[in-house]
């Protein structure tokens, strides 16, 4: 008796951590999702929601590991609105790469002009350029 007590106390032990780890994930892309700059919301969410998907495929967050016997097979916990809110998140995906056109850029000895279009449904307010300069002896980035 005191065996399968113990027992028990250890996966309600799992169980609370794995409750946890599902409530600090929970909380994080909440917090995200109140985030008003588009360019750190982009960062964090990437992250949050690799955290979330690596969590689910793994079980680790979702389903405890627990072993029921004949003893406790009238015990189950319920972690369904725990995956609901999970795989209820709605995340943004980052603006493609705009197209650059060719045809209309133009260069001299200390100017260029780059011309670009951007079909994406998020809004860009800009994009930095980097450009590399071949001495032949040394590359110089800007």
């Amino acid at each position: 008796q005191v065996m399968k007590l113990r027992k028990l106390a250890q996966q309600v032990a799992n169980c609370r951590q794995c409750l946890e780890r599902s409530t600090v994930l929970i909380n994080q892309a909440e917090h995200i999702l109140k985030e008003n700059d588009h360019a750190r919301f982009l960062q964090t969410a990437r992250n949050v929601a690799e955290r979330v998907a690596m969590a689910t495929a793994s079980s680790q967050v979702l389903i405890p590991d627990i072993n029921f016997n004949d003893a406790f097979e009238n015990f189950a916990l319920d972690f369904s609105r725990e995956k609901k809110l999970l795989e209820g998140l709605d995340y943004l995906t980052a603006p493609n790469p705009p197209s650059v056109r060719e045809e209309l850029c133009t260069a001299s000895h200390d100017t260029i002009t780059v011309h670009w279009i951007s079909e994406d449904e998020f809004s860009v307010s800009s994009y930095e350029l980097q450009y590399t300069i071949f001495t032949g002896q040394a590359n110089f980035i800007s």
